[in-house]
């Protein structure tokens, strides 16, 4: 009797620690997806910056260093929420470790029988195959070994395979405890209540309502991203609550209850097309219909199956509608791009072939093929991936693939950075046991009759398929509150499989079966397991210094890279204050790389900051004379040069050492710097020579860096003897990657002068850059648009006669001039905007109305944003072609309607006098109206020509307060206003 009473209280003891365990891994999964920084109000924040000042010898300090990240943070802490569910399945793990050693010391003081399915599985060689654990063992000492003997990213990777570790974990500690259904149930009802959480802040940044709360995200990537901090993490994470709570809406009886799940559902899927996520809204859209029409043919047995199913699908078509509408009349809508644009855009073929995941797959390739069965290190695909791109790209610069300046830190397709990472067998060790699990859950629910079970199984099952499917389109395994919840779940349907499968198995429980506490006891555990999950949480904050030292290092350096931000903004109206923000940046950025030295993001950008240092420094040096320069305060200028290009090259290179980092933008700022250390020191020719190969390194990892293009190409011409052919074809390969960034770089200056009527300015510039860039479409674009300009901007003489036979001979030769170089654009890139909306400008300068109508037309229907000039440029063409057209956005005989009317004028139709004086009276009439600076100084010239100076000084007063410090501008006004004053004397 005696030995029973001890029994049942040592299986009082391991139920407790069962519950414990079990509320243990519920809660990391809940606090991994909530664990989120609040980012107050700058007031608010201000004031408690404040406080902590006066205090800084007490509680400030502690508020600095610690607390502040926790109020003030701006971006996805995916490091917090990693360090947060780890503690806390570090402390299950220990708990585990509780419950087995007491439950082997069970066994052998009571003899206790372990059950002989339990026996036979773990002698069995076998049945031992068949295992999941057995398997996932194999595959955590393969990675082991491959972060240390093949990861060139020893750091990183090993930080990788601890979650990893903890993750498999989890599962193993699910399957030993044996949570039951009434556990699952609860399991479900957390998580369904944190995606309800979730949704609902989603929905508060949709409709610009968490501003107080949380930061305000510019990128739409981050703009809904609720507590995850993404669009399409946030998107995959909600599939798991979305599915839960169908099942829950099955199982509950209430009304109320009912209706609440209800609401959560309409809310999980608003923010689910809101979202925007395209692989979610068809894996969404499957998983609910598959669960529903499963569901409802087995417990919906007086409604058809075909009438719940379209009612699902009507339901999220209404919601996607709903996103379709336009902003201007739908308050529930805040998108940049609706939806139907984004389908036409997104699954056009040539958009689809620049995808970001098609270019890492096809570049992928060749890595596995270098180690097809190793795998070149676990945790280490964005170090290997950088020079596999652009020796990629390099070998085929032609290629349809688009591609990018961005890093790419994983592969977009979990599978393929497994098999790059792991090889073909660390893929095989870690599918073999995820298709055991899988089957092993689907087999249960096939077994399983109606009943709550197997709607809790279809629940389970359904967003494991989707995220599945997934993982071959994105990274969800790589988001942790996703990867958890997805092990977490896979642990409890492969657990409750095991166990309706033989019920008699016990893996390591030596009681053959729990007795149902008292009610009393029972409520005693649950306050003792609840008041130990509370007391681990308390006392985490005091392993800061090993578990968030990582979290805070990134806060700050976030943090250091707003003040980097303010400085560049400051760098030219304020020098000192730009200097000011530098100083209080390095601290940051030092305090970071202090308290986690292997933090490769605070040293990349401690190393940009010395180099913008360096440039405002260097700046003030060059507009020294010779004299200032050999100065004392000179010489201290030139040094302070040197010391911060100096440092720059330092904390990159330790950057790519010690931080892991392998991306061309590190080599782009050594290479950066060396280079201005070489104009500052010309004497050392070997920085020019260390600044070449640096930048040669960034371009073999990215050569669609316009940045390491330009800054090589001015190498070249410097290295003696110049190397002027491979300098104009860096230059070529700037046009064909970023045409916007070489106009702006290089052609802007053109532009320019033609605006303000300085041709040969222009053509001068112009030629220096076809000897600079050599023979490329987009300097042959610029010398069409310049004959087009020239050709409707005559010289004085000429402008005024508007009869003259010399008029009409200068605009003919330069249309015909420009007419060879529009034939063959035409063909060479007759899908490029820029072109069309210059072809059709070109077409009606020459008075062939009838084809630039039609293509006036074509561009119309092409283009869902408002663009009042191509509509009113339209509106004119009909009416010379005598075939009239509506207007689509802009109101007859509005002022805009008459402003763009005589822009057009003055600059497409050859109707300047008509124009430049409309222009001149609507500005004299409407003082808000603002002309842009390419009609008001054409409007001028003519005007000029004319000798009507009022109206010139009408139009450049109000080109002045657009463009105050511009110097043609300015000339004009003060011409303008010295005439009035001649005519008022």
């Amino acid at each position: 009797m005696l030995l029973n009473k001890e029994l049942d209280h040592a299986n009082t003891q391991n139920a407790l620690l069962r519950r414990l365990i079990f509320l243990l891994i519920l809660s990391s999964v809940v606090l991994s997806a909530l664990a989120y920084p609040l980012r107050l109000p700058n007031l608010l924040l201000a004031y408690l910056d404040q406080l902590a000042e006066e205090q800084r010898s007490t509680w400030g300090g502690i508020y600095f260093s610690q607390l502040r990240s926790y109020v003030a943070f701006n971006y996805s802490p995916l490091i917090l929420k990693e360090t947060v569910g780890s503690s806390i399945l570090i402390g299950a793990l220990c708990f585990l470790l509780l419950y087995a050693m007491r439950t082997i010391s069970i066994q052998q003081l009571y003899n206790v029988p372990v059950a002989m399915e339990a026996q036979r599985r773990s002698c069995s060689p076998i049945l031992l195959v068949r295992e999941p654990i057995f398997w996932a063992g194999l595959f955590l000492t393969y990675t082991a070994i491959s972060v240390f003997l093949l990861s060139p990213t020893l750091h990183y990777s090993l930080r990788t395979w601890i979650l990893c570790a903890l993750g498999i974990s989890a599962f193993i500690t699910l399957v030993v405890i044996r949570p039951t259904w009434y556990d699952v149930q609860k399991f479900m009802v957390a998580v369904a209540l944190t995606g309800t959480l979730i949704a609902f802040v989603s929905f508060l940044q949709h409709v610009d309502a968490a501003w107080w709360f949380l930061p305000n995200f510019d990128d739409p990537r981050n703009r809904l991203g609720s507590f995850i901090g993404h669009n399409t993490g946030l998107s995959a994470f909600l599939l798991f609550p979305l599915s839960f709570s169908i099942s829950l809406w099955f199982i509950v009886r209430r009304r109320i209850t009912r209706l609440l799940i209800s609401a959560a559902i309409l809310l999980m899927l608003f923010v689910l097309v809101a979202a925007q996520s395209r692989a979610i809204w068809v894996l969404g859209t499957g998983m609910v219909v598959w669960q529903i029409s499963v569901l409802a043919r087995e417990f919906l047995k007086t409604v058809r199956k075909t009438r719940i199913v379209l009612s699902v699908v009507a339901l999220i078509l209404a919601l996607a509608a709903v996103q379709s509408v336009a902003p201007s009349v739908n308050p529930l809508a805040r998108h940049t791009v609706r939806i139907g644009e984004r389908l036409r855009r997104d699954f056009s073929p040539s958009q689809l072939v620049k995808e970001t995941r098609l270019r890492i797959f096809v570049v992928s390739l060749p890595l596995i093929a270098r180690s097809p069965l190793w795998g070149h290190g676990f945790g280490a695909f964005q170090y290997v991936y950088p020079p596999a791109h652009g020796e990629y790209f390099l070998r085929h610069p032609d290629s349809v693939l688009g591609t990018t300046t961005r890093r790419t830190d994983v592969a977009h397709n979990d599978y393929l950075q497994l098999v790059v990472e792991c090889g073909l067998l660390g893929a095989l060790l870690l599918l073999v046991p995820l298709g055991l699990v899988l089957k092993e859950t689907v087999s249960m629910l096939r077994r399983l009759s109606p009943s709550r079970e197997k709607i809790l199984s279809v629940g389970l099952i359904a967003p494991l398929g989707a995220i599945a499917i997934h993982a071959f389109f994105d990274f969800p395994m790589h988001v942790y509150p996703i990867a958890l919840l997805t092990v977490v779940t896979l642990g409890m349907g492969y657990s409750l499989a095991r166990v309706s499968q033989n019920p008699s198995s016990v893996p390591v429980q030596a009681v053959g079966g729990e007795s149902l506490p008292s009610r009393r006891s029972f409520r005693a555990e649950l306050v003792i397991s609840l008041c130990a999950v509370v007391a681990m949480w308390l006392l985490s904050p005091l392993g800061y210094e090993f578990l968030l030292r990582t979290y805070v290092s990134d806060c700050l350096a976030r943090d250091a890279s707003n003040w980097v931000v303010t400085a560049k903004s400051l760098a030219t109206s304020s020098p000192a204050a730009a200097f000011e923000a530098i100083s209080r940046a390095k601290e940051l950025f030092h305090r970071a790389i202090k308290m986690d030295v292997f933090n490769g993001s605070a040293l990349e950008g401690l190393a940009a900051l010395h180099v913008l240092a360096g440039h405002l420094d260097f700046m003030t040096w060059s507009s020294l004379s010779p004299e200032e320069k050999n100065s004392k305060q000179g010489q201290a200028l030139r040094q302070n040069i040197v010391r911060n290009f100096s440092a720059a090259t330092q904390y990159a290179k330790l950057a790519i050492e010690r931080g892991e980092l392998r991306y061309h933008y590190l080599f782009y700022l050594i290479g950066q710097s060396y280079h201005m250390l070489w104009q500052v020191q010309p004497e050392t020719p070997q920085f020019l020579e260390s600044a070449r190969k640096a930048l040669e390194e960034a371009i073999a990892l990215n050569n669609a860096d316009v940045g390491s293009l330009l800054e090589l190409s001015n190498v070249y011409e410097k290295m003696n003897p110049p190397d002027e052919e491979r300098a104009r074809s860096l230059r070529r390969r700037i046009f064909d990657v970023d045409p916007v960034f070489g106009a702006k770089t290089f052609l802007d200056r053109v532009d320019t002068a033609a605006e303000a009527g300085r041709f040969v300015d222009a053509w001068k510039v112009l030629n220096k850059i076809t000897e600079a860039v050599g023979d490329h479409w987009s300097v042959r674009f610029a010398h069409a648009r310049l004959y087009l300009k020239e050709a409707l901007w005559y010289p004085p003489s000429l402008d005024r006669d508007t009869s003259s036979p010399q008029r009409a001979s200068w605009k003919l030769e330069r249309l015909k001039l420009a007419g060879p170089i529009v034939r063959e654009l035409e063909e060479k890139i007759p899908d490029n905007l820029v072109f069309r909306h210059f072809l059709l400008r070109y077409l009606a300068a020459c008075g062939e109305t009838t084809r630039a109508l039609a293509l006036a037309d074509r561009l119309i229907l092409e283009t869902e944003t408002r663009e009042p000039e191509l509509d009113v440029l339209r509106y004119e063409l009909g009416l010379k072609a005598s075939q009239p057209r509506s207007l689509r956005w802009v109101e007859k005989d509005s002022a805009e309607f008459w402003y763009y009317r005589q822009r057009l004028r003055t600059l497409v139709f050859d109707e300047v006098p008509l124009g430049s004086a409309q222009l001149a009276n609507m500005v004299r009439e409407d003082k808000a109206l603002e002309l842009q600076r390419e009609e008001g100084l054409r409007a001028c010239a003519y005007l000029r020509a004319a000798g009507r100076w009022d109206l010139v000084l009408v139009i450049a007063e109000n080109l002045a307060r657009n463009y105050p410090v511009d110097p043609d501008v300015r000339k004009i006004l003060e011409e303008a206003r010295t005439k009035a004053r001649e005519k008022e004397k």
